[in-house]
């Protein structure tokens, strides 16, 4: 109804003017669609941009600056096709080069070793001889790949400066820049909201590029016949080059078999794999359930395991003496089983970062009666639900929630016997790379209170959290001990004395509570908490959520 006047009003414009309003509608809609397509794919497969996400927004931003500048000049649209085509080559063809006994690809590793300075710590560094040599190679990588995303805008930002430009109605051009750029926006969304792979981003991309190029042929005057070959050339190779790409990828079975089952969820590039076992099936693991369970990355770095911990299968493992399960600890003392053994009267607990059903699992050997988890990324719970080894996510006593922790802390008005913060994902940023993220606010003192708020009254609160800068830890555990009044109990499961690692951190509204818990609980569990308890003595500010810079010192 808001759009009925303008809409009546259309009918009367010369049918020039319709036609510069389609080219603008399509041009903007593209604009965005392109812009965050770019954003999310390229800061999945050149990790160095998943640290620096700016720089891919800022190469969109400049392309389509200097296309509005260069408006008046002729435009050559099959330029952003065969910059997309340079991209999507880049990244996909095998550009493997040997440095100091290491296989690298130039565009997707090289470029990590920009991150290598004393201040930054990522979810994995490498090291190698000869690093400014390397660094060197990486930001020339980093360039070539920042040109080619401004490239592809130039063109199109020629348009969209021409076509607001020649409007006869500057108020009407502009909405339609506006809404056409938000429906962009929501296409990727819907897009992403489907688990479409990268390739059918870039299908829509080109076949809307090639919309646009039909509009112009018809309506662009400057346009000669050998642009208008070298766009259909464009169009063409573009179309070639995803090809290369969809054979690449694992939607076929036999890519699947070999380079593991890869889901792009609406957050991120999820990618499962079987885990090696001397348990050995026959056939395709992700038709027939591995029961030795999965590895499982995202965005193409090992985030976690899909482990089958229950004892049968130990026992089974260790008579065939597979190295992997070997190397678990075993009963209370295994970390996904250590906050039962503490709590053994818990009946209730509610789970945060929930991932793909390890925690869920312990809770139902421990026989827990309710056992909500909330999960940010649906495309972890479903894997979770499909190949966990214990099938968590299938119990009648697991109930999961596909939210944000935050969102649930106010939504929620139930009380549990634990809240058990897992290994969100706000570990991969910190220092001069850090991104803010919304997983920063849920450690923050207001986060923490609020997750308080829904333990009982002699509940227990457990952060489970991977150290790796020693002024993180100290940051958490003075969160945790100023919405607590009083100092937690922090547990190293690395045995490392420093404090770095995988630590558990334990707290409630009662001091005397919890340390009644450790106090009762086995000679076992009791002399490994003694030996690993740690204390961090780092000075730092806590997070808020006005200041909730987790990874910033």
């Amino acid at each position: 109804m808001i759009f009925a006047p303008a809409i009546r009003h259309e009918k009367n414009l010369p049918m020039t003017n319709i036609k510069q309003h389609l080219i603008l509608f399509l041009d903007s809609f593209l604009i965005l669609f392109l812009e965050i397509a770019l954003i999310r794919w390229i800061s999945t497969e050149v990790r160095i941009f998943a640290y620096l996400q700016n720089l891919v927004l800022l190469a969109c931003f400049i392309g389509i600056g200097l296309g509005c500048y260069l408006s008046d000049k002729k435009i050559r649209l099959y330029i952003s096709l065969f910059m997309l085509a340079a991209i999507i080559l880049f990244i996909d063809l095998p550009l493997v080069i040997k440095f100091y006994g290491q296989s690298l690809h130039l565009f997707r590793n090289i470029p990590i070793f920009l991150a290598s300075s004393e201040d930054t710590v990522i979810l994995y560094q490498r090291t190698i001889q000869n690093l400014p040599f390397m660094q060197v190679i990486g930001a020339a990588a980093t360039m070539v790949m920042f040109f080619c995303i401004l490239s592809a805008f130039v063109p199109l930002g020629q348009i969209l400066g021409r076509t607001l430009d020649k409007s006869t109605d500057s108020i009407r051009a502009y909405s339609i820049n506006i809404v056409a750029s938000l429906l962009g926006m929501w296409a990727f969304n819907a897009l992403s909201f489907f688990y479409t792979p990268p390739w059918a981003w870039w299908l829509t991309t080109i076949a809307l590029t090639g919309l646009l190029m039909a509009c112009l042929h018809r309506d662009e005057p400057t346009l000669t016949a050998s642009n208008r070959r070298k766009n259909i050339a464009a169009f063409c190779i573009s179309f070639m080059v995803v090809g290369f790409m969809i054979a690449r990828s694992s939607v076929f079975e036999t890519n699947t078999l070999k380079n593991g089952l890869t889901v792009w969820s609406p957050y991120q590039k999820l990618t499962l794999r079987p885990m090696s076992s001397l348990l050995t099936q026959q056939g395709n693991p992700f038709k027939t359930k591995n029961a030795a369970g999965y590895h499982l990355n995202v965005n193409d770095v090992n985030f976690m395991d899909l482990m089958n911990l229950s004892e049968p299968f130990l026992n089974a493992a260790k008579a065939l003496e597979d190295p992997y399960y070997n190397a678990q600890v075993r009963g209370e003392l295994n970390k996904f089983n250590f906050p039962f053994s503490l709590k053994k009267d818990a009946q209730s607990i509610l789970i945060l970062g929930g991932g793909a059903g390890n925690d869920a699992a312990g809770a139902v050997r421990a026989g827990l009666k309710q056992i909500d988890v909330v999960e940010i990324d649906p495309g972890i719970y479903e894997l979770g639900r499909r190949y966990h080894p214990e099938h968590p996510y299938s119990h009648p006593n697991v109930r999961v929630f596909i939210d944000d922790a935050r969102a649930f802390f106010k939504k929620s008005n139930n009380k549990y016997d634990i809240v058990l913060l897992g290994l969100l994902d706000a570990h991969a940023q910190s220092a001069t790379t850090n991104s803010m993220r919304m997983d920063h606010y849920v450690y923050t003192e207001e986060s923490f209170r609020e997750a308080k708020n829904l333990l009982k009254e002699n509940g227990l609160l457990i952060v489970h959290y991977w150290v790796q800068r020693l002024w993180v830890g100290k940051r958490i555990v003075d969160i945790v001990a100023k919405t607590s009044g009083w100092n937690p109990v922090v547990v190293s499961f690395a045995g490392a004395k420093d404090g770095r690692g995988p630590i558990m951190i334990f707290s409630g509204h009662q001091k005397n509570d919890v340390l009644n818990l450790l106090k009762d609980t086995s000679p076992a569990l009791k002399k490994y908490i003694i030996k690993n308890v740690l204390n961090y003595t780092q000075t730092t500010r806590t997070s808020t959520d006005d200041w909730p810079y987790l990874h910033l010192k």
